[in-house]
């Protein structure tokens, strides 16, 4: 269980390459190969990240055969098995990632006509599909892990020329070989660490360890306590006894910096002088209380006298008012008296005699005036008629 990222099978740690590399002059390739031994040891990571691979070609391949159909994913998973199997071994390549691009083909092979047109369920509706359709087959119904890491120790064989991650030692007796497998680099080991289960070839033992959360670290504090690497964190920041801490009175003036275990034997011992600061500290307090009290009794004192000032002032403008409106009303009422007497006295003056009498006479001047124009308009006609006549019998005489 190396922390190795199961999309990412490349040709791994060169760090293997060179602690195998003096080993394979321990090879005699020259040798007929049924006279030798050979260690056959492969990378554990390696081999684990391919059987992972390989499942998950599987699943998406079963998903791509059987999207638009009514044929279950699973069922499609299981015909397609040996179809696999076969198309896997067909092939070989300079590294690993080969081995990727070969499955990968595979898999593309197995879309359906919807498929290939892009029509069907989205991309994570697909995705969630495939995963569902891998962690059934993880089960080992279908593809048991055993025969998958068979196929999968093949593969590695065929994809890695260079041997970087299976070992190829080869010995004449079994004596030697079984001493070459206590010391080979890709001998799987499993990790000393109480509680981790991880398995690992032995080039990746330091790695593992720099990082296995079961290790037993030496608490940094130096309290003298192991602790896993997982709960490290939390043991320094609580329960270690050589945790630095404040003491509780600090914000009172006690300024004493102590591990977490000697803060009980502080507080006992420095009791009388906490009780001081805390009395202290109620005195700084109940005076800054006492003041604020008082600035607060005089502000509302000169808030209330501020407030019965204007209150006098206003009670002031409003009696002038009202003494102002009176006397208005009084002499409104005095002129609407004048006015209606002057009112009386017109309607009074329009209706005596002369006034008639002038209305009379202005009457009869309208008659005459009437009578006059009249006469005036009957003697201008009568002159136009006469003229008239003259022009007609007399000629320019008459006219003259």
């Amino acid at each position: 269980d190396q922390d190795v990222p199961e999309d990412e099978i490349t040709d791994v740690t060169t760090a293997s390459s060179e602690i195998i590399a003096p080993e394979l002059g321990a090879v005699v390739s020259k040798s007929p190969v049924h006279l030798m031994h050979e260690c056959g040891y492969c990378d554990v990571g390696t081999l684990e990240n391919i059987s992972k691979f390989l499942l998950s070609t599987l699943a998406e391949s079963a998903v791509n055969r059987t999207a638009g159909t009514f044929q279950h994913a699973e069922a499609a998973a299981e015909a397609m098995r040996p179809e696999l199997e076969t198309f896997a071994k067909q092939g070989s390549g300079p590294n690993l990632q080969a081995l990727k691009d070969h499955l990968a083909a595979f898999q593309k092979s197995q879309r359906g006509v919807l498929g290939k047109m892009g029509i069907g369920k989205s991309e994570e509706s697909h995705k969630q599909r495939v995963e569902e359709v891998r962690r059934e087959l993880a089960r080992g119904r279908i593809w048991p892990e055993v025969e998958r890491d068979l196929l999968a120790r093949d593969l590695l064989r065929r994809y890695d020329p260079g041997n970087s991650v299976h070992c190829v030692s080869a010995f004449q007796n079994i004596d030697s070989l079984a001493q070459h497998k206590l010391e080979c680099s890709l001998r799987p080991m499993s990790c000393a660490n109480e509680g981790c289960v991880d398995f690992f070839s032995a080039s990746y033992e330091s790695v593992h360890d720099n990082v296995c959360p079961f290790k037993a670290l030496s608490c940094p504090l130096d309290c003298g306590e192991s602790v896993r690497r997982s709960e490290m964190e939390g043991h320094t920041a609580g329960e270690c006894l050589h945790r630095p801490v404040t003491c509780p009175y600090t914000s009172l003036g006690c300024g004493s910096q102590l591990l977490s275990k000697d803060l009980g034997d502080h507080l006992q011992r420095c009791s009388f002088l906490h009780l001081s600061l805390v009395w202290t500290e109620s005195q700084r307090r109940f005076e800054i209380s006492n003041s604020q009290i008082q600035d607060l009794q005089n502000q509302i004192s000169a808030e209330r006298a501020e407030s019965e000032g204007q209150a006098k002032l206003l009670n002031q403008q409003l009696a002038l008012s009202t003494s102002s409106l009176a006397t208005m009303q009084k002499e409104l009422k005095t002129a609407s008296a004048e006015l209606k007497k002057m009112h009386n006295d017109a309607k009074n003056k329009l209706e005596s005699k002369d006034v008639k009498n002038m209305a009379a006479e202005i009457k009869s001047l309208q008659s005459e005036l009437h009578s006059l124009k009249q006469l005036t308009e009957s003697e201008l006609h009568a002159v136009k008629s006469h003229t008239g006549m003259l022009n007609k019998n007399g000629g320019p005489q008459a006219q003259k």
